[in-house]
């Protein structure tokens, strides 16, 4: 008479459990994550050894001319 709910004294209906393996192996809703997940992770690879090969001798290079400019000139 009231509402059904979690609490409700009707027996759930058991359902049997499916082979998960076999339904893992043909599931394909998380494939695009995936390829997105590795794409940005091999962009963002790239662009920090990209970053540290070009960063380095151009900080090398800033300290020089820094060295001088602030050289007193004799």
């Amino acid at each position: 008479m009231g509402q059904k709910g979690w609490n409700s004294e009707e027996p759930r209906a058991r359902t049997t459990p499916r082979r998960p393996t076999a339904e893992l192996l043909t599931d394909n809703s998380g494939v695009i994550y995936v390829e997105y997940i590795v794409l940005v992770l091999l962009i963002g690879i790239l662009v920090a050894l990209a970053l540290i090969a070009v960063g380095v001798p151009l900080l090398e290079s800033f300290l020089m001319t820094q060295s001088f400019i602030g050289a007193p000139i004799p």
